[in-house]
């Protein structure tokens, strides 16, 4: 089997695993029974749960960015950071139920926390990176700060949405760009 088809069919059973179980009880022997691997297989793939980790995030970084249509009309940068942001959502909700299974749980693990909050950070980064803001220098951490401050607080609002067309969570989007749009384009 292809590398990254087999990347990806891990990564989709990890979260599909992740509906049931929280991230601290999730084990790397049981995702490799899961998805018919050995141990010694699934650790070239994913040395580490710190590993599955970073692949999951990335996984959808790729669902995310494949959604996002680079418009060739003009749109003010709160029209592009609404759009691919609206776009993460739409590749997250399919997994929501194990990606707040993660959250909840992942802040307990003290080896995978810090390597969720870098990939975090990464996303916010590429989400700025492709709607054309700068991130590097102080200027550009900041803006990846300010950014990622935003979107922790509209993911626990997106956590809560069960509306089907995520109207609670358009709204945050909507609204916390509009708060946070000076100081991202100073």
């Amino acid at each position: 089997m292809d590398i990254k088809i087999l990347h990806s069919k891990t990564i989709e059973t990890a979260l599909e695993m992740l509906t049931d179980i929280s991230w601290d009880a999730l084990t790397m022997e049981a995702l490799a029974a899961q998805v018919s691997l050995t141990p010694i297989q699934l650790y070239t793939l994913f040395p580490t749960r710190c590993d599955l980790l970073k692949g999951i995030v990335q996984f959808l970084d790729e669902k995310m960015i494949s959604l996002y249509q680079e418009s060739t009309e003009d749109l003010s940068l709160q029209e592009k950071l609404f759009d691919i942001i609206m776009c993460r959502f739409e590749a997250l909700e399919s997994y929501k139920k194990a990606l707040k299974n993660i959250f909840l749980t992942v802040w307990r693990d003290p080896i995978s926390f810090p390597s969720g909050i870098f990939s975090g950070l990464h996303s916010m980064r590429l989400i700025l990176e492709t709607v054309g803001v700068p991130v590097d220098g102080i200027k550009g951490g900041l803006n990846i700060k300010i950014l990622s401050f935003f979107y922790l607080y509209t993911l626990k609002i997106w956590f809560e949405d069960e509306t089907q067309d995520m109207a609670k969570t358009l709204a945050q989007v909507d609204q916390g760009l509009k708060n946070i749009i000076d100081f991202i384009n100073m």
